[in-house]
């Protein structure tokens, strides 16, 4: 009996020590194996993150005539470099495997399109996968369509992708148009219905469209309240029993923010004045930021003889302000003058915005002047003629006066007719053969249109 149980003790002592090496032999096993796998990690060297399939939009009925029919994928991928998309065969009677190298380079969100077509009616599945350019594959995504040769309507929509830009708070951009077409032997009547309350169609139902025809859709795109930034939207035409059907057109909006608009009106100015008098009347310049951003502009002249109210300010989104424009006649002489003002707004569309002034100074018209207003003379009858008195005649104007003077009677008698102002007139009178008592006349002097009168007391 002793020696069973040593027996015993020495078989549980081996059998032990057999289970112990056999784990470390077990242990050092997994421990090779986890290094080959991070080893062959290791020398596959890829980097980043694996593309993502978001959708497949492709007919699940087709025409089986040879004809390309277009599908769309949809992806997400952070690095932005999808490099090709493979099309392997799950099931299909008589269908080849292709793939698409689409150019979607830098883009991190979007879809892009393929196309494929058969002869032969069957039933087909395809499994898509994308792989970017570090060789990192995304999650295969499968998808089947129905190749039918059939005497049935067919709904061919072009294009499949449509791309707005705008501003915010700008206006919207011009509408776009989605032909619908039946290629098929029957007719065809479709629905067409947008993802987003931002697209806005002009018409969501048609035909019935015999074989061949064609109908239009509008597309508009409203902005109100939408952010910077890009927006996606999707168009779906469905067509009851028709091969292609239904069809998704991917529609991409993009907007930016809008900068600060420099507007100012009006673009010229014209001022007269007349040399020597006062200033001209001021004038106004309009001064608008029509665009979104804060605007802050400066005003500038290239002549001394311009003045304004203000040369800088700050203007909101919508605002505006006026700035008077005033000429400073200060030593001006006559004659046609140009000048200009510069408005900038730094970083603003519209910048410089430039207003042409233009400023003419007529001469100053002559004006006659003639002093004394009355002469009054006064001698005896028979006697010697009164000496003689003298008139200034002057030009308080501008410009050259020339003057003509006349007297009536012939009792008064001028020392000059003619003359240029400044002058001085000596007038007498001849008494001889005058009886007693008092008489009148006339003396006129006349310039360009212009004339004074001089009478001379009785």
């Amino acid at each position: 009996m002793k020696h069973d149980v040593a027996r015993m003790q020495l078989i549980r002592v081996w059998t032990k020590k057999v289970v112990m090496n056999r784990l470390r032999a077990i242990r050092m096993v997994l421990w090779l194996l986890l290094g080959a796998v991070a080893l062959s990690a290791l020398g596959q060297g890829q980097t980043g993150i694996a593309p993502e399939i978001t959708s497949i939009f492709f007919p699940r009925q087709i025409r089986a005539d040879g004809n390309p029919i277009s599908g769309l994928v949809g992806f997400k991928d952070a690095d932005g470099d999808v490099a090709r998309a493979d099309f392997t065969v799950i099931a299909a009677t008589d269908f080849q495997a292709f793939t698409v190298t689409p150019d979607v380079k830098g883009q991190k969100e979007g879809a892009f399109e393929f196309q494929l077509s058969t002869r032969t009616p069957q039933r087909v599945t395809l499994r898509v996968t994308l792989t970017d350019e570090a060789g990192n594959k995304s999650a295969p995504k499968d998808f089947s369509f129905e190749a039918k040769a059939l005497l049935q309507p067919a709904l061919k929509v072009s294009p499949l992708s449509l791309s707005f830009q705008a501003a915010v708070g700008g206006f919207a951009p011009a509408n776009q148009s989605l032909t619908i077409t039946n290629a098929g032997d029957a007719p065809l009547s479709w629905r067409a219905q947008a993802d987003s309350n931002w697209l806005t169609l002009s018409r969501t139902s048609g035909g019935p469209l015999a074989p061949n025809a064609t109908e239009s859709v509008m597309v508009s795109v409203n902005l109100s309240g939408l952010n910077a930034g890009q927006q996606q939207g999707r168009i779906v035409i469905t067509a009851e029993g028709a091969q292609n059907s239904p069809a998704t057109v991917a529609v991409a909006l993009t907007l930016e923010t809008r900068p600060a608009t420099l507007q100012v009106s009006p673009s010229a100015l014209t001022f007269r004045a007349t040399e020597g008098g006062s200033a001209s009347d001021s004038q106004t310049l309009q001064i608008s930021n029509t665009g979104g951003q804060p605007l802050s502009w400066e005003a500038t002249t290239d002549a001394p003889w311009l003045l304004l109210g203000a040369t800088r300010g700050a203007l909101l989104p919508g605002q505006s302000t006026d700035v008077r424009v005033f000429i400073n006649m200060s030593g001006l002489t006559a004659g046609t003058r140009q000048g200009r003002i510069t408005i900038t707004g730094a970083g603003a569309q519209g910048s410089p915005a430039v207003v042409e002034v233009t400023l003419t100074v007529e001469v100053r018209p002559s004006v006659l002047q003639v002093s004394p207003s009355t002469l009054s003379f006064q001698g005896p009858a028979g006697g010697a003629s009164p000496a003689p008195q003298t008139l200034t005649i002057t030009n308080t104007g501008g410009g050259t006066l020339n003057w003509v003077a006349s007297a009536d009677p012939s009792w008064i008698q001028l020392s000059a007719t003619t003359g240029t102002a400044p002058a001085t007139l000596t007038v007498s009178v001849q008494a001889a053969g005058l009886s007693a008592g008092a008489y009148a006349g006339r003396i006129t002097i006349t310039a360009a249109g212009l004339k004074a009168a001089q009478r001379p007391s009785q």
